[in-house]
């Protein structure tokens, strides 16, 4: 092993400083004197003895490294070498008309397996079998083949030839048992029953090994078996053949048994104790990592970070780092990590499941579908993929599709407070309010202190026009967590809607005082004075709103009308026109338009000296604007007498005094009510009662709580011996690969051990 030459420089510095130090110290307390008192001779003597105790452990790190080094080069040197001379020995035999080239393709195949080279090996088995090769050992390795590339359900079908026609070994055995946990997940029952058979199976072949009781611990854990789980795990510690590494895994999975039961902390202590007996131990570290996250300990990142340097190919150690840089927010190093798990274990549902719920929370729906599905493919039973679908079909606005799945999802884990406010959330948008409040009373019940229910609970009672039990439920949700903008402002709306404008102004302020990004709060406070007629305080917050909410068109509407009270029809015909730029269908913003230019030519004219004056002119063509919107808002309401008095005038000032005559009389045979009422007015001055604000649609302004998918998803690892795959192998030139592997991936993690240390 090279060291560089830093790190010499380094030692050799602490070798000296500890020498010096040492031998100063010892002099000095020997001889102490008034001008030297013994107590500096101690410190610099336990300084020398601190320095050399810290070179000591760096040079055992640095011998501990280079011996294993050395025997992982030659471990790794031996797998090279038989790996190599195998193939060259096989392809030198696929052309063998002996019959001899069935079974070198048999072997390569094996060897490919060896290498994780799954596509080749899963080719060449193919070709073996079109060769006629059908015992057991070719069932067995091509299903471990296929399960490593995750075709668990091709896998099972291989490994149960395999068991049929296997009486010798206990390879397809655990492999059965292996593939039948990650399998047919509605079948769960029944496939644990058989994977426990399948392991008795093991152990009548191959005896009482450590790895047998560790499976059928797992397998137990399965079944929610936890106390027969901690018992199989124990048997494994006294079996023939367990080592201070098998122990190591013993005691990470006897943590898994107790972290099912509750029991976070002598799990714990199980995954402390399996790091003891195997430093490298990455599984372990990882899981450990899981609890201290759990229990909000601020160094768990670092812990997951050591785990995958520990055993970077891992997929559960990969994923639940990357579980852990989502939750702290690191989100695109999180999505590398799951990316990496999926490739190192295409049939692990979590990863998927959490890419899925990272775009899907980002709203990139293509993305977040495909690996949600693939989730769901793998395992249908998680209500979590549910969930996460669910609120895919809520951001499609596929309320039914989003609640038929929400119903399942309920029924495999009951009463999930996210899935309640989310299914009731579909079942307001499909009208059944009553149900949607029943769902959120459950769901209050269940989780008192969630503002989020509470405030959707609110929403819904706004959905049936009680603003006074919506008021209540906000106020609830307020007291339980005041820093939601959202609560503040559907509180405010209430405020408005029982006529409480001052204390709606002080919601909307708290809302964006809370979050300055939540700019429609500006149009409510615009609302609120302006009811109050403040019309310079509602048309400043207002052109806040035109800024952020250029599309909402109740707000150009109130914008002009608040100018046209202000006396600025310019500005007034701007936020008109815009309005029936985006609407041709009411016939108040026609109206309102053709009022705004029939005024401001009103206005002109007053500066005009004469008819010949440009003002004057301009102050006609402004009227004949005005008659073209009254005849479009005519157009949609023919009847109305208001509009044929404006329009009248609109004529008259437009030099069409028999238009104008002709509209009066119209009005006068309409309504004739009207007529009187307006009869002294109604050839000199507009009629601007349709001038008014757009009422403030509270439902519509309304936030309900965004649909949620629940948290990213951990798994915690077995120990390293279940999870490997058994192949079989009869032939001497790889009959010692697969132990020279696992020797090779226990040596590497012990490097990295040390080298952490």
């Amino acid at each position: 092993m090279r060291i560089g030459r830093a790190v010499v420089i380094r030692w050799l510095i602490i070798g000296f400083f500890a020498v010096v130090g040492g031998v100063l110290g010892w002099s000095l307390v020997k001889e102490a004197d008034a001008h030297v008192p013994r107590g500096v001779g101690a410190f610099l003597g336990a300084l020398g003895a601190g320095a050399l105790l810290y070179l000591v452990s760096g040079a055992r790190v640095l011998i501990g490294t280079a011996i294993n080094r050395n025997k992982l080069n030659s471990v790794n040197g031996r797998v090279r070498h038989a790996l190599s001379h195998a193939e060259e020995v096989y392809e030198k035999q696929l052309d063998d008309k002996n019959g001899a080239a069935s079974t070198a393709r048999l072997h390569l195949a094996i060897a490919h397996l060896l290498q994780d080279e799954l596509e080749k090996s899963v080719q060449e088995f193919q070709q073996a079998g079109r060769m006629g090769v059908g015992e057991s050992i070719f069932f067995n390795n091509a299903g471990v083949a296929l399960a490593k590339r995750g075709n668990i359900t091709q896998s099972v079908e291989m490994f149960q030839k395999a068991v049929a026609q296997n009486g010798h070994k206990g390879q397809p055995h655990v492999n059965l048992a292996h593939a039948y946990l990650q399998a047919f997940a509605d079948e769960e029952q029944l496939l644990i029953e058989r994977a426990l058979e399948e392991i008795d199976e093991s152990v009548k072949v191959d005896g009482e090994k450590p790895v047998h009781f560790h499976r059928r611990g797992l397998v137990l854990l399965r079944a929610k078996r936890f106390d027969d789980a901690i018992q199989a795990f124990r048997k494994a510690m006294e079996a023939d053949g367990a080592s201070k590494l098998t122990n190591a895994d013993t005691h990470n999975d006897l943590g898994l048994a107790q972290f099912s039961k509750g029991d976070i902390r002598n799990a714990k202590m199980q995954f402390q104790m399996a790091l003891r007996n195997d430093p490298g131990h990455g599984r372990a570290l990882s899981n450990l990592g899981v609890m201290q996250l759990l229990e909000g300990a601020p160094d768990a990142l670092d812990t997951m970070r050591n785990a995958i340097r520990l055993d970077p190919r891992s997929a559960p150690v990969r994923n639940n780092l990357g579980y852990a840089l989502a939750r702290s927010k690191t989100v695109n190093e999180g999505i590398r990590e799951f990316k990496e798990a999926i490739l190192l274990d295409p049939s692990f549902f979590e990863p998927y499941y959490n890419l899925g719920k990272v775009y899907l929370d980002a709203q990139l729906l293509e993305v977040a579908e495909r690996n949600l599905n693939r989730a769901h493919q793998l395992n249908p039973t998680s209500w979590e993929i549910m969930l996460a679908v669910a609120v895919m079909r809520m951001q499609q606005e596929h309320w039914n599709q989003a609640a038929q799945m929400l119903e399942e999802a309920n029924k495999v884990s009951r009463n999930q407070p996210v899935i309640l406010n989310n299914l009731a959330t579909c079942i307001a948008m499909d009208g059944d309010y009553p149900r949607a409040q029943q769902l959120l009373e459950k769901a209050t019940e269940i989780d008192a202190t969630n503002g989020d229910i509470h405030s959707q609970l609110g929403w819904v009672y706004l959905l049936q026009e009680n603003v006074s039990m919506c008021a209540n439920e906000m106020i609830v949700a307020i007291g339980l967590n005041h820093s939601v903008a959202r609560y503040h402002n559907n509180y405010g709306l209430c405020q408005i809607g029982r006529g409480d404008y001052d204390g709606a102004v002080g919601s909307f302020r708290r809302a964006l005082e809370l979050d300055p990004e939540y700019h429609k709060a500006h149009y409510h406070v615009g609302y609120a004075y302006a009811v109050q007629n403040k019309q310079d305080m509602a048309i400043k917050e207002w052109e806040i709103t035109e800024r952020v909410e250029p599309t909402f068109v109740d707000c150009h509407v109130n914008l002009g009308v608040a100018y046209f009270m202000k006396g600025n029809y310019e500005a007034s015909i701007t936020e008109f026109k815009r309005v029936i730029a985006v609407r041709q269908h009411r016939m108040e913003d026609f109206s309102n338009l053709g009022l705004a230019l029939a005024k401001m030519g009103v206005t002109i004219r007053k500066g005009a000296r004469n008819r010949e004056d440009p003002k004057w002119k301009e102050s006609t063509e402004r009227h004949k604007l005005a008659v073209d919107m009254f005849d479009r808002a005519l157009a949609l309401e023919p009847n109305n007498v208001m509009l044929h008095s404006n329009r009248g005038l609109a004529c008259f000032f437009a030099n069409r005094a028999e238009d104008a005559v002709t509209e009066w009389a119209l009005v006068t045979k309409i309504d004739p009510s009207y007529a009187r009422k307006r009869e002294k007015v109604m050839q000199t001055e507009f009629d601007e009662s349709a001038i008014k604000y757009a009422e403030l649609n509270i439902l519509e302004r309304a936030d309900r709580v965004p649909a949620r998918t629940a948290d990213y998803l951990y798994r915690l690892s077995p120990g390293y011996d279940t999870e490997e795959w058994a192949v079989i192998i009869d032939d001497k030139n790889l009959s010692d690969v697969p132990n020279l592997m696992v020797r090779s991936r226990q040596l590497e993690r012990t490097i990295k051990a040390l080298r952490i240390e």
